[in-house]
């Protein structure tokens, strides 16, 4: 059954609860810092939904699990958060490439079928594959960039709630700001942050059908974060000692723009990539 993974938390009474947020209240934008009127703002963009929910099923709605529950609910995870112009530049900057690309169904998964139709960097074992996104015309790394950037973002500037549990808001410290700037147009793509783009090797529904909200791993000299769109997780490596073997992943700042397919389509990227280089010192 479709699903995303939220985490536990206190009931409260805000958005899709018994008291409403007033109608586009007039407040500062978090993204441009400006005094506008905000709207109602996803953690996860709205439209990515749709691919969670089971037509054939009695109750369509995704299958909602938390740290001490599970439950079908058509609710979503917004605030009121970003003005109209910053939401069309999220929307324009990342946003509609990305969820026209990702898994759709078991017939449709355009960036898995733009990296299959290419010709491999290199491969390790039946399962993971590493490819030049560089090479692959059809595939925009800067739109994937975007994205990845604005959903980590998001989830550092604000406590998200909804239907009484919420995603763990994210500590970013000085990245929080390196990453606004980056997303409002004043800076390129942070030079300590490294991103690891990697796709689902699959169709199947039930591997695919999900989304997982932004959450940080442990990696001692340096901070991971992660979060999972249908068919793709997006890990952002941050720090100032990030190793060689991380940063040379990075669908961003490495010379081919990789981007890979794993079944596993987490740490088999890091795994991977360190016996690769240890091969060739």
């Amino acid at each position: 059954m479709p699903r995303w993974d939220g985490f536990d938390s206190s009931a409260s009474t805000r958005r899709n609860e018994t008291v409403p947020y007033p109608a586009m209240p007039f407040a500062q934008c978090a993204l441009c810092l400006q005094d506008r009127d905000l709207q109602d703002s996803h953690l996860m963009p709205r439209a990515l939904y749709k691919y969670l929910r089971d037509t054939a099923d009695a109750n369509p709605n995704p299958l909602v699990v938390t740290a001490t529950k599970e439950f079908q609910t058509s609710k979503q995870v917004s605030d009121y958060l970003l003005c109209a112009e910053c939401e069309d530049r999220f929307n324009k900057g990342g946003e509609k490439w990305v969820i026209e690309a990702c898994w759709q169904s078991e017939t449709a998964f355009p960036l898995q079928q733009a990296l299959q139709g290419a010709t491999p960097l290199f491969t390790s074992g039946p399962d993971f594959t590493a490819y030049a996104g560089s090479d692959i015309p059809s595939i925009q790394i800067d739109k994937l960039a975007y994205f990845a950037a604005s959903v980590l973002w998001r989830a550092g500037v604000n406590p998200w709630r909804g239907y009484g549990t919420a995603p763990t808001r994210l500590t970013l410290g000085p990245y929080q700001e390196d990453l606004r700037r980056y997303l409002v147009g004043s800076t390129a793509f942070p030079t300590h942050v490294v991103l690891i783009v990697t796709v689902a090797s699959t169709l199947e529904t039930r591997r695919n059908s999900l989304i997982v909200f932004p959450w940080r791993g442990d990696r001692g000299a340096y901070h991971k974060y992660a979060f999972v769109i249908p068919g793709v997780t997006f890990q952002l490596c941050v720090g100032n000692c990030i190793p060689a073997h991380v940063r040379a992943c990075c669908a961003v700042g490495s010379p081919q723009n990789f981007l890979f397919i794993s079944r596993a389509r987490e740490e088999d990227v890091f795994q991977q990539m360190g016996h690769l280089l240890a091969k060739t010192v």
